[in-house]
């Protein structure tokens, strides 16, 4: 196993019809070595890769990123993804996402609008769905735990 802590780029393949098109994704990971990566970072365009899952990822040259073929371990870790209206004040969104932390999850910011939710694996994943859907029918957001390509 490499002695580093140095973080490296992988990459996988995205569905995800929310966004623009994209192909990939990037997400941060620690080599392992022998191709597999400690996932690092809470992906965008996924909930089926997760902080600290373990991944196995190949890349056809040495120049290239390496992509990820398998996932080879869970960590326990789940993803959400929370899309907040342009009505939503600032005020709103900053005491709905002071919830997570009660249920053991944190978040990135993309955009002001779009979230990142990690959940550990302790956390309260079923609990912070119905969280989210009291603002969802409230009409402050959306939220997914699934990525699925939208119908062509």
């Amino acid at each position: 196993m490499p002695e580093t802590d140095e973080l490296v780029k992988v990459l996988f393949q995205v569905n995800d019809d929310t966004f623009e098109a994209m192909g990939t994704e990037r997400v941060w990971a620690k080599p392992l070595g022998d191709d597999l990566y400690e996932i690092r970072n809470t992906p965008w365009h996924t909930c089926d890769i997760n902080w600290g899952d373990i991944v196995k990822a190949v890349s056809e040259n040495e120049n290239e990123w390496p992509t990820i073929v398998d996932i080879v371990r869970r960590s326990g870790h789940r993803t959400i993804h929370i899309f907040f209206f342009k009505e939503t004040t600032e005020v709103q969104k900053g005491e709905i996402l002071g919830g997570l932390k009660s249920r053991k999850a944190s978040y990135e910011n993309a955009n002001g609008r779009m979230y990142a939710v990690d959940i550990e694996p302790d956390g309260d994943f079923s609990g912070l769905c119905t969280y989210l859907g009291e603002f969802e029918i409230q009409g402050k957001l959306d939220y997914r735990t699934v990525v699925r390509p939208a119908p062509h």
